[in-house]
């Protein structure tokens, strides 16, 4: 995957819960995938369709 390499170049996806890791997301189509960096591992957390209500999901 090209987003490996630079996956915590882009910023965090910002929500009102504290996580232990940042989110961040990718935009694929009308879906929104949500992922966290650990060490040199990028962990995909969900997938949601993306208009969904995103704070009351994430």
């Amino acid at each position: 995957m090209d987003r490996l390499p630079a996956a915590e170049a882009f910023a965090p996806y910002s929500c009102t819960i504290q996580h232990p890791y940042p989110y961040y997301y990718i935009r694929v189509r009308n879906y929104l995938v949500f992922y966290v960096v650990i060490g040199n591992v990028m962990e995909v957390r969900r997938i949601v369709y993306s208009r969904r209500d995103m704070p009351k999901l994430i």
